[in-house]
């Protein structure tokens, strides 16, 4: 099995599902626009747009413990009633700021 790392550095697996050269028909089944048989790897492989910009916005891939604190909030708010009484939640950059101030960095390292 052959594995290529899109521009972010997460791991892609080279097969005909990544590749940008494939086409899904109206049933679901996969299908080389090229000609080739759909299970294998040709050597006309190109990682698939989608999956060369995944990843996170901006390219920033967050740690953990930073979408846990971000997830933690969010249930806070929910549970105590901002959904219902149609409070606005807080931004995200302002949780990212007070995170910040604490931890000093959101970034993981690869």
């Amino acid at each position: 099995m052959d594995i290529r790392k899109n521009k972010r550095g997460i791991k892609v697996k080279r097969c005909c599902a990544s590749c940008a050269n494939k086409k899904i028909d109206e049933f679901g089944v996969r299908h080389c626009t090229l000609g080739y048989d759909s299970c294998d790897t040709c050597r006309h492989w190109r990682m698939r747009e989608e999956l060369r910009n995944a990843g996170t916005p901006f390219g920033v891939i967050k740690t953990k413990e930073y979408l846990h604190y971000v997830l933690n909030i969010r249930n806070r708010e929910l549970d105590s009633g901002c959904f219902k009484k149609r409070v606005p939640l807080r931004d995200i950059s302002e949780i990212r700021k007070e995170y910040l101030m604490e931890h000093k960095d959101i970034r993981t390292c690869f």
